[in-house]
């Protein structure tokens, strides 16, 4: 992944490394909008079929329902 603080690397069960600096996290928080969903997305469901522990949230906007890319 790739943000507006650099790259993102996720090694799962809340192990970060954002731009050469290795974090540990219990909450993840993900902003997203449009096809930015597509990364965070593939990060979601490996956290979840691994069943990490980590709280994850997200907040993904758009300009219009047709915009929205895996509604399913």
């Amino acid at each position: 992944m790739a943000g507006p603080i650099g790259k993102i690397s996720y090694f799962g069960h809340g192990k970060l490394n954002v731009s050469g600096t290795e974090r540990l996290l219990k909450n993840i928080g993900f902003l997203a909008g449009g096809s930015g969903i597509t990364p965070i997305f593939n990060v979601i469901q490996s956290s979840l079929r691994h069943k990490d522990g980590v709280n994850l949230s997200l907040l993904y906007a758009n300009h219009t329902p047709a915009d929205i890319l895996l509604k399913a």
